[in-house]
Formats: structure tokens, C-alpha cells, sequence
């Protein structure tokens, strides 16, 4: 087993590195690393309707896609991560309670008692501390965790959507359970970057044999081009989200504005608006706007900031359309 204290807090690279170490080397693997602020949602999830995109933005939180499924998480460098790739003859030899044994094992040592709950996360009496998800290619396991050591829980419960219904669609949603961290319940105090080396030194224990090594230059070239080309890609992350149809009402004095919008691979395909102001010529307009446009706060509020200009300078209650639209 080759042992890495990964330093990168870059998320593209880590889910490119992750890949790498997956599908284009042979030996098993054990890595703890950070990302730095950031969502990465699951791969068979719609990003849209994980998010809450208004604070997402003002907060420059960026989202990013993974390759194991599972639902949405929120890291930052209070978030502990692992990784565990290894080459296996039974797909159910990767089950999560048989992975996750060592894991329990090292917090039990560390002074924290842990379960398995449901499938595939980690909880004490005060919640839920970890989230993981698996994936695999060919004979190659990947299995990856998160560990909530000292996040920050009040931007993780802004930055997740808890569900608005404005999204249709058969993506998988997340699970929103409550949280707690793991450094207050150390039987010592450990900042996150003594626990993650705590951690490694555990299996490094546990895997007789298993050493610390780093990855070529050129290997690192190409983890750094597929995490520019694929993970930092808008095409991946949200373009390959499942089909969806978007619905929200608008409530006003005097109206009751219906919007609906229908999205394959991220573009906007047909819009329909409908309200008793507006008038059938503007619906249209709207519409037409829209329509082939990306399905990001930038592009609508672009598409629609022409249309409705003039009736933003004539009418002082005009309310910004495009924020609405996610």
C-alpha cells in the first residue's frame, strides 16, 4: 500500500488525482488531503438544485463534480478527506462496513465512539460526521470519505439547497441530516493537520509494508491537465447534470408570474411565461431570450437584462427577474 499526505487543496486537482490513482495505476492506495471551500456534488446529482445559489455566489463558493455517487458535501480546511483505491477480484469487497472498520477503529483510539449508520456514513449521539461514496473501473475500488473535524457548519447549512421543489427531475438527491464536528469530542485537541498525520501513521500501521512516496512530474501533468480540461470544466460539472424541467410562481400585489423552464445538459431548450401583466408579446420575448442560453446565473441575467431594460427604467417596483430562475 502506498500511503499520501496530499497537500493540494486545489479541488479540481484532487478529484483529477483521485482518478488517476484509480484508473491509471495498479498498486492500493491510501491518501488524507483538504480541499479548500467548495461543494462537490455527486456524479449522477443536478448541481442546480444542490446548491443555494444567491449565497454560493456572493460567497464565491465554487461546485464541482465528482465520480462516485452519492449526495452533495461542503468542504473546507476544517474537513478531514480519504481515500482508499485498491484492486479487487469481488466488487462486494468493497463494501462500506468492511472499509469503514479501520476508520472507526482510528476515531475510537482518538477517543471518539463512532457507528455505521444507514449505509454509508458515520455518526455519533450529536449527528452525522462523515459522508462516503465509492466508485469502480474495471478491477479498481475507489472508496472516499469525508470527516466533518472542524468545519465550518454554519456556511455547509447556507451553501446546500434543504430542497425547494422548483427542480424536476430523476436525479439522485441529497440526504440532509444533522451534523456536528469531531474535534470537540478528541479525548486530546489535535489541530486538522495533526490529525490527518495521526491518521496516515494509523494505517500505515494497520498495512505492514506501506510506505510514503510522491508521483512523478509527469505524472503530474497529467493530473493537472484532466483536472483543467475535465474537472474545472462547466461541461462536466453541471452540463452532464440528468434533464430537468425548473418551476417556480412569483407572487406579487397585483400578479402571479409562472415560470417554467426545460434544460437538457444544461442549456435551456423551451421556456414558457405566464401572468396576468404580462403580456403575450413580452412572454415571448422572454422566451425567445432564454432559449439555447446556458442555465447560470450569468447567462440568464444576461439574456433577460436586454429584454427588460426598458421596463427597469420605467417602472421603479421592477424586481430582478433572473435570480428567481434558480
Amino acid at each position: 500500500m502506498i500511503l499520501l499526505l496530499n497537500p493540494c487543496i486545489d479541488p479540481a486537482r484532487n478529484l483529477a488525482l483521485e482518478e488517476y490513482l484509480l484508473t491509471r495505476r495498479c498498486e492500493d492506495f491510501f491518501m488524507v488531503w483538504q480541499n479548500r471551500p467548495s461543494i462537490i456534488v455527486g456524479r449522477n446529482q443536478n448541481p442546480f438544485a444542490q446548491i443555494n445559489h444567491d449565497y454560493v455566489q456572493r460567497h464565491h463558493i465554487p461546485v464541482f463534480r465528482r465520480i462516485t455517487g452519492g449526495g452533495s458535501v461542503y468542504h473546507d480546511l476544517g474537513n478531514v478527506n480519504f481515500t482508499m483505491i485498491r484492486t479487487i477480484q469481488n466488487p462486494y469487497a468493497i463494501n462500506f462496513n468492511h472499509l469503514l472498520g479501520p476508520v472507526i477503529e482510528f476515531l475510537d483510539q482518538m477517543g471518539v465512539a463512532v457507528h455505521l449508520e444507514g449505509q454509508s456514513d458515520l455518526a455519533v449521539p450529536g449527528g452525522k460526521i462523515s459522508g462516503n461514496a465509492q466508485h469502480l473501473h474495471k478491477s479498481r475500488g475507489l472508496h472516499h470519505g469525508t470527516l466533518l473535524y472542524d468545519t465550518d457548519l454554519g456556511t455547509l447549512s447556507h451553501a446546500l439547497s434543504k430542497g425547494s421543489g422548483k427542480y424536476i427531475d430523476r436525479s439522485v438527491d441529497s440526504i440532509r441530516k444533522q451534523v456536528t464536528n469531531l474535534r470537540p469530542l478528541l479525548k486530546t485537541d489535535l489541530s486538522a493537520g495533526t490529525f490527518m498525520r495521526r491518521f496516515l501513521t494509523f494505517f500505515q500501521k494497520k498495512n505492514p509494508g506501506a510506505f510514503q512516496t510522491a508521483l512523478s512530474m509527469a505524472e503530474q501533468g497529467i493530473i493537472n491537465g484532466t483536472a483543467q480540461g475535465k474537472y474545472n470544466s462547466w461541461e462536466w460539472n453541471f452540463a452532464r447534470s440528468p434533464d430537468y424541467r425548473f418551476e417556480t410562481v412569483l407572487e406579487s400585489m397585483t400578479d402571479q408570474l409562472k415560470i417554467q423552464l426545460q434544460v437538457q445538459r444544461g442549456i435551456i431548450q423551451n421556456a414558457r411565461f405566464n401572468g396576468k401583466r404580462l403580456t403575450a408579446q413580452k412572454a415571448l420575448e422572454l422566451a425567445s431570450a432564454l432559449m439555447g442560453r446556458r442555465h447560470t446565473p450569468a447567462h440568464v441575467a444576461e439574456a433577460l437584462d436586454r429584454v427588460l431594460i426598458n421596463d427597469r427604467c420605467s417602472d421603479r417596483s421592477y424586481r430582478p427577474l433572473a435570480p428567481e430562475l434558480f
